[in-house]
């Protein structure tokens, strides 16, 4: 097995959870362990981060690291500038019991 077939059996795609700090982003899918998030601001590989993630009113501080980023797309607001859409992968730091509860729903 390899390491992306073994990654990707734990995600799951999710809707409603977004990422409001350090960045402004998008969750698209999750695991215990990690995270792949859309931004509209590169993040540096490497990088740890201590996130916010926000669904409806609830809210969760967890800290990660970013494995991976690369520009996904090219985007414009109407007739506003041109700006790069991102991807990255956030590993996780070992979730609380509060954080496992929150990212499981």
């Amino acid at each position: 097995m390899t390491a992306e077939e073994r990654r990707r059996r734990g995600r799951r795609p999710v809707n409603n959870l977004r990422v409001t700090a350090p960045f402004d982003g998008k969750v698209l899918d999750l695991s215990l362990l990690g995270m792949g998030v859309e931004a509209s601001e590169d993040l540096t590989t490497g990088r740890s981060l201590r996130l916010l993630l926000r669904r409806g009113w609830r809210r969760l501080r967890i800290d990660g690291t970013v494995r991976w980023c690369s520009v996904v797309d090219y985007q414009r607001d109407g007739v506003g500038p041109v700006y790069a859409v991102y991807r990255a992968g956030i590993a996780l730091e070992a979730p609380s019991p509060k954080a496992v509860q929150f990212l499981q729903g």
